[in-house]
Parts: structure tokens; sequence; C-alpha cells
């Protein structure tokens, strides 16, 4: 019992990124693409509906990261991705693994810079100035107006 409070008081302590869209980030678990619903340099988190089978547990695990700069997913296989908690909940069972890996890390570092830069740039500026930003439209060009057809 003290071992499991002690895991759970580390798991709370990494510095999640959660509530990721879909897009950026696809998990494959074995033959399964699920959903990763929280992300940190040390690890990541799933949820099931169905608790995953001993065959599923032992499964690989491959994360797809998008980057925005070249516009296509890093893929990245898990060598060591580690089952460090199951919790059950009302609905569902939340999935902790662990990985020491680097390109794993520096992946998730990109991630949370990009995220972080988009979201600054859905709040700071308007729809124009975030397609700017992201794809290179001509945002100024959306103030030109013609005084006739």
């Amino acid at each position: 019992m003290k071992q499991k409070k002690e895991r759970e008081k580390e798991i709370s302590q990494w510095p999640w990124i959660s509530m990721l869209p879909f897009g950026i980030l696809a998990g494959y678990w074995g033959d399964k693409e699920v959903r990763i619903t929280a992300i940190s340099e040390y690890g990541f988190q799933t949820r099931l509906a169905v608790p995953a089978t001993a065959e599923q547990e032992n499964a690989p695990w491959e994360l797809a990261f998008y980057d925005q700069k070249t516009a296509s997913y890093q893929r990245i296989l898990l060598r060591d991705a580690t089952l460090l908690q199951e919790k059950e909940e009302d609905f569902d069972t939340i999935y902790t693994f662990v990985t020491d890996q680097e390109d794993y890390r520096n992946a998730v570092q990109r991630l949370a810079l990009q995220y972080s830069q988009y979201i600054r740039w859905k709040m700071e500026d308007d729809d124009a100035a975030l397609a700017e930003e992201m794809t290179g439209y001509p945002a100024e060009q959306d103030a030109f107006h013609l005084e006739s057809l």
C-alpha cells in the first residue's frame, strides 16, 4: 500500500500536458490505436473503457508526434515503455507508462513548444494571424478592400 501511495505521488508531480487535441499525438498499443490523454517527459497516460488483457499490456507501443514545421508525423517505437500504474475509475481504466527513451523525451519537448506556440497565437491573434504563423498566409492582405468591383 505504501509503495502505491509513493508511486501516485511521483506520478502526480510529473509536469503533465493534458487535454491534447487528438490530431497532434497518436498512440498505437499493439494493434490498437488509443488516445493519449496526458504526456510528460517521463511518460504518458491512456484511458480505456475496458481493462486491457495481459496480452495487450505486454504489447509494444508506438507514438506518432505531429510536427508543425514539417506538417508530418514523427513515429517513435518505444522499446522501454513500462506499465507503472493501472488505475480503475468509475467508467474507465487509466494506464500510466514510464519511459527513459531519449528520442521520446525530445519529441515531447518539441511537441510542448509547438503546442504552446499554437495556443499563444490562438489566444493573442485573430484567425488570419494564426494562419499566417502556421502556413504563411498573407494576413496583411485581409485588410485590403476595393472601392468598386
